[in-house]
């Protein structure tokens, strides 16, 4: 079924196949937007960094629309970290919106920036342009409309997030170590949320790398608790870790040095860079202890992974599968089987358009997953790069369930994660629309949305961007009002 096709299920209408292709390589590559950085910069105070979508939130704070709507919620916070009262509403401001129109932007493959080969130089000052200018972008020297533009951008002059929380390299001591390996005593594991020290973790799209890019691709930052009034001097010591797993097994370990007196004047920030040159699997597993005087300690995590597979625009998985490619026969098994029971979900979708009542559930044991099948079709959503599979990932979970046996595993954070991954990727109503349908489903079929694995997954912010993006999708409040009253 072609994109066409599909959204004719879920009532509504696709873009043009022209405007899908321009749409998969801009949103595939929409991780972050590049500026050259000037004096009147605005930047988000969460993540520190320049936007097209910058808002001024409740409490003054300039904040994007990615850390309002996907970081924040999924921490869950409702409370700036830095002035530590209410972000939401946010609104527009012209004088914010004037700032942006004067930045100097950089397209995403341009030579300085770009995790491939290029020589690109194109730099504008207009959004569509730049947009317009990606979609057809082959990676060779650009000749600017504007004269007045620079061609050669120093890589030291690309915008870099300032690190405020510092490690020593190429050591980490056993009591860091011990915080990984549980090896703590009398320590009690609480949310992140729950704890005094809140570690959270920003982590961009990652892509099969053609060369080595100093950009900062992920972000830790630890911030006193905005909702906790409590004194962090009855602690003895404030332990931060970060570990990040490689697809070949290898490991790369960051101990942070942190002191109550510094994180009481404000969040910390440590930006870092990993050079995905592998395809598989990365794994971002940030932690911090707190040990009382008194003796105990309390811990949270924060974890996130990513898969890199092969970025090859506008084919859909299944063609894929074909392709004699050294990062796609690494997933080609878990691609192959993604693919059949997607095949599976649409023959299920078939018989239920087929019966006579269309909520009729298949009792059918060949029709419930295990994990090994919820691992295969996350592949297939996570490696996805066009909006025909993201849709069609969406409707196969919302036909898989109807049947109940199968909720517990849709419900799972990992599944979740994924699920918004895709809901990121593709910020279009086709792709939002099939979403909202599946978590619908969900609740309405009985499914343990507690505020565990919907708040830290951050659905609940996605949700509310759809109703602040989409207005005319009437499905959210509904939505929303069922997982309020989980």
């Amino acid at each position: 079924m072609d994109l066409q096709q599909l959204a004719q299920l879920l009532n509504t209408t696709a873009p043009t196949l022209e405007q899908q292709k321009k749409l998969e390589i801009v949103s595939n590559h929409q991780d972050r937007i590049f500026c050259v950085p000037q004096q009147n910069t605005p930047v988000c105070v969460i993540c520190s960094e320049f936007s097209l979508q910058l808002e001024r939130a409740a409490c003054g704070c300039i904040i994007c629309r990615r850390c309002l709507y996907q970081e924040l919620p999924a921490i869950p916070v409702t409370l700036c970290p830095f002035c530590r009262k209410d972000v939401y509403p946010s609104s527009r401001e012209d004088e914010i919106q004037s700032l942006i129109a004067q930045q100097i932007l950089l397209c995403r493959f341009h030579e300085s920036i770009s995790p491939y080969k290029s020589t690109c130089q194109f730099v504008t000052s207009d959004p569509v342009k730049l947009f317009e200018h990606m979609a057809v972008c082959d990676y060779r020297l650009k000749t600017n409309e504007d004269a007045s533009l620079p061609l050669q951008i120093p890589k030291s002059q690309i915008f870099s997030n300032e690190c405020t929380l510092h490690y020593q390299p190429h050591f980490v001591s056993q009591s860091c170590q011990n915080i990984f390996l549980n090896l703590l005593q009398d320590a009690q594991e609480v949310a992140p949320s729950k704890n005094q020290i809140v570690p959270h973790l920003l982590v961009k799209q990652f892509y099969l790398q053609q060369q080595p890019v100093e950009i900062s691709n992920f972000q830790l930052i630890l911030f006193k608790n905005p909702a906790d009034s409590k004194d962090l001097r009855q602690f003895s010591e404030i332990s931060a870790g970060l570990q990040v797993s490689m697809p070949d097994g290898t490991q790369k370990n960051f101990e942070f040095w942190v002191e109550a007196s510094q994180i009481l004047n404000g969040p910390l920030r440590f930006s870092g860079c990993i050079q995905t040159t592998q395809p598989g699997r990365y794994v971002f597993d940030a932690r911090v202890c707190l040990t009382f005087k008194s003796g105990g300690s309390v811990t949270s995590k924060k974890i996130i992974q990513r898969c890199v597979g092969p970025c090859v625009l506008n084919v859909n998985i299944e063609d894929l599968c074909k392709f004699e490619h050294d990062a796609a026969s690494l997933f080609q098994a878990g691609m192959q089987m993604g693919c059949d029971i997607v095949n599976r979900g649409l023959e299920l979708f078939r018989k239920q358009e087929d019966s006579e009542h269309s909520d009729l559930v298949s009792n059918s044991t060949q029709d419930e997953l295990n994990v090994i099948d919820l691992n295969a079709l996350l592949t297939f959503g996570g490696i996805s790069t066009t909006i025909r599979d993201s849709v069609l990932f969406f409707i196969v979970l919302t036909q898989f369930s109807k049947i109940q046996q199968n909720n517990k595993l849709f419900s799972s954070p990992s599944c979740l994660e994924v699920v918004c991954q895709v809901m990121d990727k593709f910020q279009i109503y086709v792709v939002q629309k099939a979403a909202i349908e599946f978590l619908l489903q969900l609740v309405k079929s009985g499914a343990d949305m507690n505020a565990v694995s919907t708040k830290s997954s951050g659905i609940f912010g996605r949700i509310r961007r759809i109703k602040v993006e989409f207005a005319e999708e009437k499905d959210v409040d509904e939505l929303m009002e069922a997982l309020m009253a989980k």
